[in-house]
């Protein structure tokens, strides 16, 4: 299982992780040890690439990953 705190530094200090993520969002957070839900890999898949499509041409260097959490009620 990923510790978010080291999968942070991790974006933070490796820009080929993060252009890694642009291109396969999904596969690098598994690579990392991230489970996610099949609903959560299609969103997260859908997001990245609609990013994608609206900045054409943005490269790793000016994409800040964060890794967060959220609770929804």
């Amino acid at each position: 299982m990923a510790d978010a705190a080291d999968l942070q530094k991790k974006f933070d200090t490796d820009p080929d992780l993060s252009k890694r993520f642009l291109s396969d969002p999904v596969g690098v957070l598994k690579g990392e040890g991230v489970v996610l839900t099949p609903q959560q890999e299609a969103e997260l898949q859908k997001s990245v690439s609609d990013i994608a499509k609206a900045a054409p041409g943005v490269g790793a260097s000016k994409v800040d990953v964060s890794i967060t959490v959220s609770v929804r009620f």
